[in-house]
């Protein structure tokens, strides 16, 4: 059930022209290759490719830092433990930020961001001397009926896996 007060927060991301990215191509060219750039689609939406999830969520990084920080520190408030705590009958403290982050594999924008709004999430909770937080996270894959979608949708979920896997591996960059 929901508490009447429960809040939710909605993060817009979307992606720009073609035209606006060109004007600054060379900021996102470093790691992006200028393909991408080049073809966004005309609906501006990721329509499952990884590489404009993950553009999307660096375009818009300052804006979602600041409501990732303002939900860390909203779970950390001595009011928000007092009223966990009243409304449970369990005891809550702030020793440690339990965050789970649930998304698709097999999507563009879910799998081009999960583990950047990881990372965002452990910087934020570091640079502001938040208690530890612990980061897990539901994965989900799906594919289509269609064929040509279904492989996207796999290839999605294979490069994510070795992302994460990459990045799993301590003092991986």
């Amino acid at each position: 059930s929901h508490s009447k007060n429960t809040r939710i927060t909605t993060i817009a991301a979307p992606l720009r022209t073609t035209q606006e990215y060109r004007k600054e191509s060379s900021e996102h060219l470093t790691w992006l290759s200028r393909r991408w750039l080049f073809n966004i689609p005309r609906s501006g939406r990721v329509e499952g490719m990884r590489a404009l999830g993950r553009l999307a969520i660096v375009d818009h990084a300052a804006n979602i830092q600041a409501d990732l920080k303002n939900c860390l520190m909203t779970l950390v408030s001595s009011a928000s433990l007092s009223r966990s705590t009243s409304e449970t009958g369990l005891l809550f403290d702030a020793t440690g930020i339990d965050v789970c982050i649930v998304g698709s594999t097999s999507g563009g924008t879910s799998s081009g961001c999960m583990l950047d709004i990881a990372w965002m999430i452990r910087e934020l909770v570091s640079n502001g001397r938040m208690p530890p937080v612990r980061v897990s996270s539901m994965l989900l894959h799906g594919t289509a009926h269609g064929r040509q979608v279904a492989d996207m949708q796999d290839a999605n979920t294979v490069s994510f896996l070795q992302e994460l896997q990459h990045f799993s591996v301590p003092g991986a960059q």
